[in-house]
């Protein structure tokens, strides 16, 4: 079996022979080896359930692949919950043709990075569309976890609670850039891609002032804030200066004029903390790029030159198929 097949879609027997030979034989425990349309998860205390789909172009680029994405993406969406992933459904949407080698990568990265978060696959689908009809693969997933922190998420945030982000922004979206090979570049940078989840235990753990979470993926920093002020009916101010950038992100945006605010991330996020706790956030490496304000209610980016900058929800697709 070199390449998938539309047979492999028909649900007979080379359906069965794609899921036992690949799906089950990294993916396999108790909850998916029976096979069944839906599964028995047990009693779970105060749920946590996201969805997402992942259509990333290159399937393979620096840091991960989309299998790797796909994990990490539906961890991330439960931990800035305040919740521990516990189980995910993955449905796999793949274009006939596609290299059954390419599709065993993909399969081992989900294994690798479900165990390492701690997670089950516990059900899952498989469709095989007609060549051309696709972007190689695509995949979507139910994740479910559990709250751990006791307190909402989002809470009420008040004027002088502080914002931080846990790690350089935009790597993801540069890395894709380059690995795309559109604009004939060379560069080292790794997409950012990662479980979240051990941080953010390890955040709410340690402050019961965290009162807001996202991570910080499609349209990158300038839509988090926007949607922050937003639900909290407030201002935001952002020092430049501040915020974490490498510098061939930086570089590779001047080069082509993209707003490095815009920049989707796969392993960042942004909380909001209460300026009690600051101590706490910048000893677990947190950096805090800015501050809440009641004087007014928008995003304003002070600049490294000393001016103003409001910073809106960003309008168009800036790089399609980056998740």
């Amino acid at each position: 079996m070199d390449k998938i097949t539309l047979a492999h879609g028909g649900g007979g027997k080379r359906t069965r022979e794609l899921i036992s030979n690949l799906f089950l034989k990294y993916l396999g425990n108790p909850y998916l080896k029976i096979l069944t349309d839906g599964v028995n998860l047990g009693d779970l205390k105060r749920t946590v359930v996201t969805t997402d789909g992942f259509v990333v172009d290159p399937l393979f680029f620096p840091g991960g692949n989309i299998g790797k994405l796909a994990i990490c993406g539906i961890c991330n969406d439960l931990a800035v919950m305040g919740a521990k992933p516990k189980f995910i459904t993955m449905n796999f949407i793949i274009e006939e043709g596609f290299l059954t080698l390419d599709l065993e990568k993909i399969i081992k990265s989900i294994a690798s990075e479900a165990k390492s978060a701690g997670i089950d696959i516990v059900a899952g689908d498989t469709k095989v569309v007609p060549k051309g009809h696709g972007g190689g693969i695509y995949i979507s997933g139910t994740g479910v976890g559990e709250m751990v922190y006791k307190n909402d998420l989002p809470g009420k945030i008040k004027e002088g609670d502080l914002v931080f982000v846990n790690g350089s922004i935009g790597d993801h979206s540069a890395a894709l850039l380059v690995a795309r090979n559109d604009f004939k570049l060379s560069s080292k940078l790794k997409s950012d891609c990662q479980n979240i989840y051990p941080e953010i235990k390890n955040l709410l753990d340690k402050s019961k002032e965290v009162k807001f979470l996202r991570d910080i993926t499609r349209g990158g920093l300038a839509a988090i804030l926007n949607e922050l002020a937003e639900y909290a009916s407030c201002g935001i101010e952002i020092a430049e200066n501040s915020i974490p950038f490498k510098k061939e992100v930086l570089s590779l945006c001047a080069m082509l004029g993209y707003d490095f605010l815009t920049l989707a991330c796969e392993g960042r996020f942004l909380a909001v903390i209460d300026a009690n706790d600051e101590k706490i956030a910048l000893s677990m490496g947190l950096t805090k790029i800015g501050a809440i304000t009641d004087n007014h209610k928008k995003v304003v980016l002070k600049t490294k030159i000393g001016g103003e900058r409001v910073i809106d929800l960003p309008d168009g697709e800036l790089l399609p198929r980056i998740c």
